[in-house]
């Protein structure tokens, strides 16, 4: 960790918890110490990069539990090296799989032991240095196109090869091709690390994810499958099977993986959204013969939305919309979707973001869907006459299109 102020969050609605850790750790500098009572709170005021070590109670008792937390911790690009440490009882296993597949995370039994505790602080924070700024030497080498970059490039390919260890070494040098994307390469590094260790959990899901990125939704599914049976506590992991579930159109498999995502992490958007699709595509198809997997979520995504602005919840309703697009891969529906979007912002009386929003929802109705068009025509004339000038587009839209509007579920 840094030099500069330090911060220390504890997730844990017991005091006695904070005062146990703060009597471990007196003479060591964790900087200021912060108790998290709410986890959901937590993660809509705290900006994640800001913490330097995070310490959670293992039989925390809030909405989200603490494999929930520690899901959303390493899902977040800057906290994935943050480190963590879990407090847990005697008799909770003494290498538990979460342990096996998050960088820089280790668990500590209670009571707590100072020097115990002391050394397993220096050796996260040694750790966490490594992975920074390997991770940082290792982009600047792969994102350089010079001829000194491409001889130090293959010097470190050759480094990674030749390691005792090449999983830190190639998950890292993966992620910087995944961001390239360049998928193949990708795919070569984290084959050669589960060629070393097939139980590498972090390789299965990392390249799990390269074949998501890469359109190869079964392969993505078989090691997300085979991640999923070494650590059944990641809820992204979860909510990625289950999306894959519903493309290939097992509603009752969908529904198990957005159900257990939940029972981790109980105001999961994602999972909740997950489930409620599955669900209204269940009831549909059990009444209405087939059912067509986007137009189910689009009606059901109207439905939430709509109630949403209704009940004045703006910001949650453009959320609930946004996240929509990851759903969506019909150009008519992205269309409507990304027009309310549009109109959300207008609402909030932000006329950039509303504009493009609206040419998004042109660019994808391409004739079909054409309520976009008089809008983006009313703000560019608006802009022209009040010399407002627009900026290059920059739309947040996250995710993979999972659902195929042409393709029927029957009814079972």
């Amino acid at each position: 960790m840094a030099n500069t102020k330090q911060i220390t969050v504890v997730f844990d609605n017991d005091k006695n918890v904070e005062d146990l850790v703060r009597q471990s750790t007196k003479s060591l500098d964790i900087g200021d110490m912060h108790q998290a009572n709410n986890a959901v709170d937590f993660f809509k005021s705290t900006r994640l990069g800001s913490v330097d070590l995070f310490i959670i109670n293992w039989t925390l008792e809030d909405n989200i539990t603490a494999a929930g937390i520690i899901s959303r911790i390493r899902g977040h690009k800057d906290s994935v090296f943050t480190p963590i440490i879990i407090l847990a009882d005697q008799n909770i296993d003494s290498d538990p799989s979460l342990i096996k597949e998050f960088f820089c995370t280790t668990l500590i039994k209670q009571p707590l032991n100072t020097p115990n505790f002391k050394a397993e602080v220096r050796k996260l924070t040694k750790e966490t240095k490594w992975y920074r700024d390997n991770d940082e030497k290792i982009s600047s080498i792969l994102q350089d196109k010079s001829v000194e970059a491409r001889d130090q490039s293959s010097k470190l390919i050759e480094k990674f090869k030749t390691a005792p260890d090449p999983g830190p070494l190639g998950i890292l040098i993966a992620k910087v091709f995944v961001g390239k994307e360049e998928y193949k390469s990708a795919e070569r590094i984290l084959q050669f690390v589960l060629g070393k260790d097939p139980k590498n959990i972090c390789a299965l899901n990392s390249l799990g994810k390269v074949y998501l990125k890469d359109q190869r939704p079964k392969e993505a599914y078989k090691l997300f499958k085979q991640a999923q049976l070494l650590n059944p506590l990641n809820t992204q992991r979860l909510c990625n099977l289950g999306k894959l579930e519903l493309k290939f159109k097992d509603i009752s498999s969908a529904e198990s993986s957005f159900q257990a995502a939940l029972n981790l992490d109980s105001v999961h958007e994602k999972a909740n959204f997950g489930l409620q699709l599955a669900q209204t595509i269940k009831e549909q198809a059990r009444t209405g013969g087939k059912v067509s997997l986007s137009a189910s979520y689009a009606s059901l995504l109207n439905t939430i939305g709509i109630s949403m602005v209704h009940e004045g919840r703006m910001d949650d309703a453009l959320k609930h919309y946004q996240e929509a697009l990851s759903y969506l891969s019909d150009d008519t529906l992205k269309s409507k979707v990304s027009f309310n979007i549009g109109l959300g912002f207008l609402r909030h009386k932000d006329l950039i973001e509303a504009h493009q929003w609206f040419q998004a929802s042109q660019e994808h109705g391409q004739g079909s869907f054409k309520k976009g068009h008089s809008y983006v025509y009313k703000l560019e004339k608006y802009f022209d006459d009040h010399n407002i000038l627009l900026a290059e587009r920059d739309l947040e839209q996250e995710g993979e299109n999972f659902l195929d509007g042409e393709a029927p579920v029957k009814q079972a």
